[in-house]
């Protein structure tokens, strides 16, 4: 009997914190996008429907990986015409879908923003479903557009359909102080 249950523990893999058999994997396709990590300046600016001049939003991004590698964690402040802004987003990946997915918060909005979308070369556009705006009437979806320009600096673009087309709201760069 203890020859058998010897046998049987040395058989069995024993689990650790790191090794937890039941705990996921960080998704691996996190790596192709770890040029959003790191602290950036961003030259945000806002644009307004119908219209092809933009006012200036400086702000700043800082991006980590958290809750296991398994998001990216990506905070974000800004002057939005004299109004202070922040938001959060937790971006993963969804391996039974096959795409990326990222969970947006903001101070200007109660909720969470759902965007799905895909990496392709060095381009992740994520895209939400129609959803209710607080003080805007019908629902709005949005189309958020991640590009590597190098040199420790991404292109970010946010775009608004409100049932016409998609419409450029912001787009600047994400610019690294110190790029290494």
């Amino acid at each position: 009997m203890h020859t058998l249950l010897a046998a049987v523990l040395l058989a069995t893999p024993f689990a650790t914190p790191s090794q937890d058999p039941m705990m996921p994997a960080p998704p691996k396709e996190l790596k192709a996008i770890s040029w959003m990590l790191g602290d950036y300046t961003s030259d945000l600016t806002m644009y307004e429907p119908g219209k092809a001049e933009g006012s200036p939003s400086p702000g700043t991004v800082s991006s980590k990986m958290s809750m296991g590698d398994m998001y990216i964690e990506s905070r974000f402040t800004a002057d939005m015409g004299g109004m202070a802004m922040t938001g959060l987003q937790l971006t993963s990946y969804d391996a039974a879908k096959s795409e990326y997915v990222a969970y947006w918060f903001d101070s200007m909005a109660p909720g969470v923003l759902e965007l799905r979308g895909k990496l392709k070369g060095q381009v992740l556009t994520l895209v939400s479903k129609p959803a209710p705006i607080p003080g805007m009437p019908g629902k709005h979806a949005f189309r958020a557009t991640y590009g590597l320009k190098g040199g420790g600096k991404y292109l970010f673009r946010l775009e608004m359909n409100s049932g016409d087309g998609f419409h450029k709201m912001m787009e600047g760069l994400n610019t690294k102080p110190f790029p290494q």
